[in-house]
């Protein structure tokens, strides 16, 4: 009887004719399995992306000790039905003990799980939402003026549409903490099907700032400048980012995720590796590993990245269109890490990833949202995405800002306007307001 309890709670009770007692003891472990089964069912991204949410985390948490006492209580309560001879309970005794023992380390290794999950998201989700919904900005005198942009300022996009900043932190070389590897911004509609990508190339500089004025330096440094000036950035230096970079695309950005980039070479190695299709062979003999040696080399095709290569995948910048490229690889290693991502496989693995993405994102996206928005991304197809880079003829080449150094790009803020227009349409900024119309 107390075997048949272990192994599922009110068998023991089934087995002895105590029927009642068997629906009762019974009735939790079906409902909970029922819910796991529908959550599994989902996929397994989905239930890792709701579990990193910190209210589902603790809510998982407390049932699994709760069914965990709720096993126990169905062994002794079977234990004390079961009419066992003398000569056999003191067996039975140890028996129900031992698997009282059994049953507390298997949920308290579930529990320890839900923890680390628990941990990781409150390490992940910063919760700083309410400014991002509708950012304040910069009058319309501040920004040069563009095709219907009478009122660059005016509105924020709909509610329906969520549009969040992607960035990468630097922090591969020595002194370059505070500098932004990559910078897009990703846009859609979840009652729709399209999305939105638009990549600011790190060289962009002399732009005009949603505070007012105009930043002298190129734009992957920003964040380290409004780390610097709090009185300009409110103290939060990703939250200025974001807003800037939605003032001068004309679409408020609700949302940022900020991923260290050596963090996400371990999450890769963690995974095992992606599995992807190269569409142009690299040859870059100037990729700087950060170990004494020089050189990235990739051919064109099929290839299996570890994180180490993962990362030389997204960064290296080399041939006439680097930056339309590079976006296009930072795309394709993200669709193939959410793949395998979904791998069952990686089931045991979950814990240690939970914990490296803790340690590699910071964001502001609801967190009880999450595990939606990865159900939405599994609609998408490369058919479905538009993909800008702000280079030419969006950016116009510039003058270097040091001896020697590399070039800058100046946006033409006309063309971004109109271009703003074309990719939200009357929810751009840059869109005649209703009442300039005739």
């Amino acid at each position: 009887m107390v075997l048949l309890s272990f192994l599922w709670p009110g068998l023991g009770h089934l087995h002895l004719g105590r029927r009642r007692a068997a629906l009762v003891y019974g009735g939790p472990m079906v409902v909970a399995a029922a819910v796991l089964a529908a959550q599994a069912f989902e996929g397994l991204d989905v239930l890792a992306a709701r579990l990193i949410a910190p209210s589902f985390a603790l809510t998982v948490l407390i049932l699994v000790a709760l069914l965990g006492l709720w096993r126990i209580l169905a062994i002794s309560d079977a234990l004390s039905s079961a009419r066992a001879p003398r000569r056999g309970q003191a067996g039975a005794t140890a028996l129900a003990v031992a698997l009282a023992g059994v049953t507390a380390l298997a949920h308290g290794g579930a529990g320890y799980i839900a923890w680390g999950f628990y941990d990781a998201g409150t390490r992940i989700f910063e919760g700083d939402v309410e400014e991002a919904t509708s950012p304040p900005l910069a009058s319309a005198a501040s920004l040069p003026s563009g095709p219907g942009s009478s009122d660059p300022a005016r509105a924020p996009a709909r509610a329906g549409r969520i549009t969040f900043l992607l960035t990468g932190l630097d922090s591969g070389q020595p002194g370059t903490r505070e500098l932004t590897d990559t910078l897009l911004v990703v846009s859609f509609e979840p009652s729709g099907d399209r999305i939105v990508m638009v990549s600011f190339p790190r060289d962009m500089a002399a732009f005009p700032l949603v505070t007012g004025g105009t930043y002298p330096g190129r734009i992957n440094s920003l964040l380290g400048w409004a780390r610097g000036h709090p009185e300009q950035s409110s103290g939060r230096p990703l939250r200025f980012l974001t807003r800037e970079l939605g003032f001068l695309l004309g679409v408020p950005i609700q949302y940022y995720a900020a991923v260290d980039l050596d963090g996400f070479q371990r999450l890769v190695d963690l995974v095992g590796g992606v599995d992807l299709v190269n569409e142009r062979a690299i040859d870059d003999p100037g990729y700087d590993w950060s170990d004494g040696t020089d050189g990235f080399h990739l051919p064109a095709g099929q290839v299996h990245l570890d994180g180490r290569t993962a990362l030389a995948f997204v960064r290296s910048r080399t041939g006439r269109d680097d930056d339309l490229t590079r976006a296009a690889r930072q795309q394709a290693l993200l669709v193939a890490l959410r793949r395998k991502l979904n791998d069952p496989a990686l089931l045991l693995r979950l814990p240690a990833l939970a914990d490296s993405a803790g340690e590699m994102v910071k964001t502001n996206f609801p967190s009880d949202s999450l595990g939606d928005l990865v159900k939405w991304g599994r609609r998408l197809d490369g058919t479905r995405i538009r993909r800008v880079v702000l280079g030419p003829p969006y950016g116009i080449a510039g003058p270097s800002l040091e001896a020697g150094g590399a070039p800058t790009l100046h946006l033409d803020m006309e063309r971004l306007a109109a271009l703003s227009i074309t990719l939200f349409g009357d929810e751009s900024s840059y869109a005649p307001s209703p009442s300039s119309q005739p």
